[in-house]
């Protein structure tokens, strides 16, 4: 008949759930920087960032990173749990950005507040718009249209602040200083003249005048 043999040996199968996954913002925009941050469970040993098959690697938690360009990109985060491994990988969406060329101020005076500036952007294929006319000394945002007209009353530098969207949802920020000053001239002499045999008598001066600001475009003399 035939024989049975039996073998038992002692040990141990280690089981074990990982969930790998990773945190992202909602909308992705190219030529701007976001947060890429593992929140796995249990907390791994150490994580590996992959971009786009091996363009781009990063070890750590989390990383910063700026798309150069819009489409479909993949991000790979490998994880390591004592001996064990696990993977996410997410096919990502980067949207375009808005193309910011600046924007107009065009200051419609040039003797000082009260002075109306026109404000008006020059972005192609934006959605909205939010101005803030003094930004550093507020964070109210004035208008939401592309252009508009704002009334300045102090002589002084303003930091104008625009956040421009576009239909992607992507944002950027311009910033431009207005200067409004206020035009100041000085007076000086040039050179005078005196009949030395006549201390008493007339003089004759040539006088001269220096501008602050911007070009004098007409003189008045009063004595």
């Amino acid at each position: 008949e035939g024989c049975i043999v039996a073998a038992t040996q002692s040990g141990y199968i280690n089981v074990a759930t990982f969930s790998t996954d990773f945190a992202m913002p909602a909308t992705i925009c190219a030529d701007q920087s976001f947060l890429f941050q593992v929140i796995s469970s249990p907390p791994p040993n150490s994580s590996v960032w992959e971009l786009d098959n091996g363009a781009y690697t990063w070890h750590g938690d989390y990383f910063n990173y700026v798309f150069n360009s819009p489409g479909t990109h993949k991000v790979k985060l490998t994880n390591t749990y004592g001996t064990c491994v696990d993977s996410a990988v997410k096919n990502i969406e980067v949207k375009t950005s808005p193309t910011t060329t600046g924007f107009i101020a065009d200051v419609t005076a040039q003797c000082g507040a009260p002075v109306a500036v026109n404000f008006r952007d020059t972005t192609a294929n934006a959605a909205s718009w939010a101005w803030n006319i003094d930004w550093g000394n507020t964070n109210q945002t004035y208008s939401t249209a592309q252009a508009f007209s704002y009334t300045y009353n102090q002589n002084r530098l303003y930091n104008v602040h625009l956040a421009v969207t576009n239909t992607s949802g992507c944002t950027k920020h311009v910033y431009q200083t207005v200067n409004l000053p206020y035009p100041s001239v000085q007076i000086h002499m040039i050179s005078s003249s005196q009949d030395p045999n006549n201390p008493c008598g007339p003089v004759t001066a040539k006088f001269g005048s220096t501008a602050t600001w911007q070009s004098i475009t007409q003189f008045r003399w009063e004595f």
